[in-house]
């Protein structure tokens, strides 16, 4: 499917939708979106490329650290 293709679904899918709440939920879901794609172009090639081995890197449980460790470690940054 092309993105022009589910631009346009999506606007089906839009346009069925009739209650404002619901509404403003899928508007600030795509305000984030457009924002979170946005940041990668703020990015420099080398910080997009370090970041995308972390979060490669993230996927092992192996490599991750419990909360509670990571809290105590930080815990002079977070009283802050």
């Amino acid at each position: 499917m092309t993105i022009l293709e589910l631009k346009g679904e999506l606007y089906d899918l839009l346009s069925e939708i009739h209650t404002e709440k619901a509404l403003l939920k899928i508007r600030e879901v795509v305000k984030q979106a457009v924002e979170d794609d946005n940041l990668w172009d703020l990015l420099s090639d080398e910080q997009a490329e370090r970041l995308k081995k972390s979060i490669e890197k993230s996927k092992d449980r192996n490599n991750l650290s419990p909360h509670l460790e990571v809290k105590k470690r930080h815990a002079k940054w977070l009283s802050k």
